[in-house]
């Protein structure tokens, strides 16, 4: 459990580390064609699961690993939230970053 818990916690943090890293040298502007928004979505209900059970599983027990479990359970509201967030842009046809608009394939800026 306490495994699960580690791979869950480092791989949300790399794999977040990872989409900060694409936004803040706008790849995600560059490949706009590509679904950002639905991919971050699944991304964020994935680690919800996962953060979810690893926490459940840390907090069963009790003892010395609650604290962890305590967190997970603040780490899932946060990936839940920022699904809810991302299933509401996707389903308003809105882009992952800035002002760009697209017609037709082509892109206007």
């Amino acid at each position: 459990r306490v495994g699960f818990f580690s791979f869950t916690s480092m791989m949300a943090f790399w794999l977040s580390l990872i989409l900060l890293a694409l936004y803040s040298f706008h790849v995600v502007e560059k490949l706009h064609f590509w679904p950002w928004l639905l991919v971050e979505f699944a991304y964020c209900l994935i680690w919800t699961a996962f953060y979810f059970l690893s926490s459940l599983l840390m907090l069963i027990d009790g003892g010395v690993h609650s604290a962890a479990g305590v967190f997970g359970f603040i780490a899932f509201g946060i990936y839940g939230y920022d699904a809810f967030l991302k299933y509401k842009g996707y389903s308003a046809g809105e882009i992952a970053q800035g002002e760009r608009t697209t017609v037709g394939g082509q892109s206007n800026a």
